[in-house]
């Protein structure tokens, strides 16, 4: 009888544990997507006028790039470089 009881309080304490490594996990996986899901990147383009000297005739021509960033202030630096950000 002895051995019986201590085999069932073995397996609640299994099921016990098993299901914390659950709820960890759970949690765990929670947050990382959440996480994702904050920091997703916007992607823009960006154009700028670049100086083409040929034969010594200076052109300009307007030249865009695409750019994705999770950081605002990558975009406001850019701008500050002379780009025209909008996002797509």
């Amino acid at each position: 009888m002895g051995e019986i009881r201590q085999n069932e309080k073995l397996m609640a304490l299994f099921s016990l544990i098993h299901s914390k490594k659950n709820t960890m996990k759970k949690i765990v996986l929670s947050l990382f997507v959440a996480g994702i899901l904050t920091s997703c990147s916007t992607c823009y383009e960006c154009t700028h006028v670049v100086e083409i000297e040929q034969g010594g005739v200076v052109t300009e021509q307007e030249v865009t790039e695409d750019f994705c960033t999770a950081l605002p202030y990558e975009i406001d630096q850019k701008e500050q470089e002379g780009y025209f950000c909008s996002a797509v």
